[in-house]
């Protein structure tokens, strides 16, 4: 389960008790220009709070917690690593000598999170059952509300439990905490017997999170396996080229299947609703069709099932060979199919699955199609696939912001098909508030 929950906090909680399930924990201390003195001793104490109820791991077997402690402004940095002890008492003498650190560099929450997930959680234990959580405490506003919802996408793609405690009004965190479909934002006064319940719920939901057996106050994980209801024309354009090795083009069809898993597909699509139609097309040189080097598999008003669909892709979507067209492909799709089919839906979306760089011949085309479609409002997002893209041609290709359009799924091995489901599920649900949207890698 991914969960994320804000706390707005200013006094430490009683103790709560944790389960056993091992854990890798990492707190974000803010260490910005507007963080007095007192301030980050309110923050130390709340550490020191949520250390006291946990089990600290003696060794590297994946029993109990791991902590590591990261200092934040602009720029983040370590001050405990996961491997610096193996004892309580040591680990908390460190936290309570950790000095305040003057700075003149403002709060960048979203980067701090997207280094502690690309960096520090790089660096843990293996095993079935370990849980990744980050905790960062804020001190105020961050400066960059795109670089949060970026961040909120990589967490729940890489299923990291998030949580901020918060000790100021901070309402940009709170609209990119939107992202997170839980919708587990939680906005505390300045009574301390709800500070105390605030504190007590993060551990209880976040650090010590049980998933066999949750509590009832925290947010529940069944709507992760629900489609999602979307008001869209999805465009599904597959590069068929040779691009893309045949066990890799096999691991594509699994992921489009996936993709279709995350929507609620309209019943009736040739009637105007509320719910998403999709149409798959495949692009390779190796087509000879008149008007452009694409096939149309199935169209948007041709089934009302999900299951037909994805029957359709295992069955009918063949890898052909040749190279890529995709300039002149996304002309097709976009000017004959998206922007022409009857009863349009409220948002428009290309997903591109691109394996190499498209002809030479065909690069201006590209560059004007893909413009002329971000002016026409259309969505661009791309997953690449294996080692012979362009990726110069793949970011002036996606929409902005570009790391939230973009996805690598390197050989589509599970692990990087399940990143991508994960982060296609929050994207859709973001595109669905009419967030702004951004990329992210598999390394």
């Amino acid at each position: 389960m991914n969960t994320s929950l804000f706390f707005d906090m200013s006094a430490p909680p009683d103790k709560a008790a944790c389960p056993v399930y091992p854990t890798e924990l990492v707190v974000g201390l803010d260490m910005s220009v507007d963080v007095t003195p007192a301030l980050f001793e309110r923050m130390r104490s709340t550490l020191l709070s949520l250390l006291d109820s946990i089990n600290i791991a003696e060794s590297n077997c994946p029993t109990g917690t791991r902590v590591a402690v990261v200092s934040y402004s602009s720029n983040t940095k370590y001050l405990i690593r996961f491997s610096d002890y193996r004892r309580k008492k040591g680990l908390v003498e460190a936290v309570k000598n950790i000095p305040h650190e003057r700075t003149s560099d403002r709060r960048n929450i979203g980067a701090a999170m997207r280094f502690v997930g690309r960096n520090v959680f790089k660096r843990i234990r293996q095993g079935v059952l370990i849980r990744k959580v980050a905790i960062f405490l804020s001190g105020g506003q961050s400066q960059d509300v795109t670089s949060i919802t970026t961040a909120v996408l990589e967490y729940k793609a890489l299923d990291i439990n998030l949580g901020v405690i918060g000790f100021s009004d901070t309402p940009n965190v709170q609209r990119a905490f939107e992202a997170d479909e839980t919708g587990s934002f939680i906005n505390v006064l300045e009574r301390s017997d709800t500070q105390t319940a605030a504190l007590e719920k993060i551990q209880r939901c976040i650090i010590c999170f049980d998933p066999c057996n949750p509590a009832r106050d925290c947010p529940s994980s069944r709507e992760v396996s629900t489609s999602k209801e979307v008001n869209m024309d999805l465009a599904l354009l597959v590069d068929g080229s040779r691009s893309i090795q045949a066990d890799q083009y096999e691991g594509v069809k699994q992921v489009l299947g996936t993709v279709l898993d995350q929507l609620v597909v309209s019943g009736q699509p040739s009637k105007a609703d509320r719910q998403a139609r999709v149409a798959l097309y495949q692009q390779s040189s190796s087509y000879s069709e008149a008007r452009a080097p694409v096939k149309q598999i199935f169209t948007f008003q041709q089934f009302q099932d999900r299951k037909l669909m994805k029957r359709s892709i295992f069955n009918n979507l063949k890898q052909t060979g040749g190279y890529s067209r995709l300039g002149d492909a996304m002309e097709f799709v976009i000017m004959q199919g998206l922007l022409t089919v009857p009863k349009p839906r409220k948002n428009k979306m290309v997903l591109l699955i691109v394996g190499g760089e498209t002809e030479y011949s065909d690069r201006a085309r590209l560059d004007f199609i893909s413009m002329k479609a971000k002016c026409q409002g259309v969505v661009l997002f791309t997953l690449t696939v294996g080692d012979h893209f362009n990726s110069a041609q793949v970011v002036e290709l996606a929409s902005f912001p570009k790391e939230q359009h973009i996805v690598h799924l390197g050989h589509v091995k599970q692990g990087e098909q399940e990143y991508s489901r994960r982060f296609i599920r929050t994207f859709l649900h973001i595109l669905n508030r009419k967030e702004n949207l951004c990329f992210t890698k598999i390394s």
